[in-house]
């Protein structure tokens, strides 16, 4: 039983309801709901994958800690809205390491991003990508901690040609999603160290992560099994191309245990079902239906891929608005860049998602371009332009 409130409510007077749920637990005090409770209203409904997470002031003042039955909860429609959510929670971040690592992690996300189009890029756009990559890398040329060391070796060798100087591309997302692999893995080791952080963020943080870490594992097994000549090559392997059919389920199970938004419910749960029917397809030889569910793959964990940069740039803008503080002209043309290249390079291409079951991207570049809009105004009306290209990327978000 949860005493549960919108997200926008404050008080316990206004907006509680009291709601029997099947949810799954990921702390104490954060609960996921795993089926729908219509209640009539988009802030009291609840959806399958909404986040409960406990509110310890109003539960201090108007319940018992505790105990379970009388605990107030505050409902989220993402793990994103909630870590926003929970933005005000004071604090004692690392104000030196964490961010540079999760700014690190930002810039390999966007050259993660790039590397997909690198077969069609311009000489300009492949000179602009080297030079992001060694820019990425410049501050980190002396780090110690073996995951540092990784995520720079991976870094420096992600050129766009490999070391016989072929245009090798196929192989830059793996390296990437390894440099991922190995930031986050120091991000959450210097969270538990500093032990700065309340509890519930660091779960809702390192859930995100884990959600991540397995997505990265079927990016690198789609993409190496589209590189493969043993399947798609003059002379396929029928026996490999029916064991790799046999562990494709494998890579499928753990993403059907992801109840949370905006994961569970859509994208992650689908890709689950096309790594099933990726593997129906190779055990009856139909390799060409077999590819096409691939590179549908490939295009949602792109899709996902951006999305997680539009929720980077948003917590950027949510914690400006939460505390009230200027946007130096450096940090808001910097996003103004990042949003722009998202824009133009993936959110206004039809030929991602016209074979999803829904269509995302056509709303999310309308949104991302009024977000562009009110940052490029921002210096006339500062708190009135921050409002405004806050809310707009959140709807831009809010779609995936």
């Amino acid at each position: 039983m949860l005493r549960v409130k919108g997200e926008n409510e404050d008080t316990p007077s206004k907006g509680w309801y009291t709601i029997s749920l099947r949810v799954v637990e990921i702390h104490p005090s954060i609960f996921i709901s795993v089926e729908d409770f219509p209640r009539g209203s988009e802030e009291f409904d609840i959806l399958r994958g909404n986040i409960f997470v406990c509110n310890m002031k109003l539960t201090q003042s108007f319940g018992d800690p505790a105990d379970a039955k009388v605990r107030n909860f505050t409902k989220f429609r993402t793990m994103y809205a909630a870590l926003r959510g929970l933005r005000g929670v004071p604090d004692r971040y690392n104000e030196i390491e964490i961010p540079a690592l999760q700014e690190w992690n930002r810039t390999v996300g966007l050259l993660t991003v790039k590397s997909y189009g690198l077969h069609e890029a311009t000489p300009e756009e492949i000179a602009l990508y080297e030079a992001e990559r060694m820019k990425a890398a410049a501050p980190h040329l002396y780090v110690v901690d073996d995951d540092k060391v990784a995520a720079l070796q991976q870094t420096l060798s992600a050129s766009h040609k490999d070391k016989r100087g072929r245009r090798n591309n196929t192989r830059l997302p793996l390296k990437w999603n390894a440099a991922k692999a190995s930031l986050r893995a120091r991000i959450r080791a210097a969270r538990t160290i500093a032990g700065f952080m309340d509890s519930r963020v660091l779960a809702l943080a390192m859930h995100i992560d884990e959600v991540y870490r397995v997505l990265d594992e079927v990016s690198v097994k789609t993409a190496n099994l589209l590189s493969a000549a043993w399947a798609f090559g003059d002379k396929p392997n029928a026996s490999k191309i029916r064991r790799q059919a046999e562990t494709l389920p494998e890579y499928a199970d753990p993403l059907e245990s992801v109840h949370s938004r905006p994961f569970g419910p859509r994208s992650v749960h689908r890709i689950a079902d096309d790594l099933r029917l990726v593997s129906a397809h190779f055990m009856v030889g139909a390799m060409e239906e077999g590819k096409g569910v691939l590179r549908r793959i490939e295009r949602c964990l792109y899709i996902l891929d951006v999305h997680r940069e539009l929720e980077e740039i948003l917590f950027l803008l949510h914690a400006a608005q939460f505390e009230k503080t200027l946007m130096n002209d450096a940090e808001r043309l910097s996003i103004i860049e990042e949003l722009d290249e998202i824009a133009t390079k993936v959110l206004s291409r039809e030929d991602l998602d016209h074979d999803f079951k829904v269509q995302i991207l056509h709303d999310a570049h309308r949104h991302t371009r009024v977000c562009i809009k009110a940052l490029t105004e921002y210096p006339g009306a500062p708190k009135q332009k921050l409002g405004v290209a806050h809310e707009s990327l959140r709807d831009a978000c809010a779609g995936f």
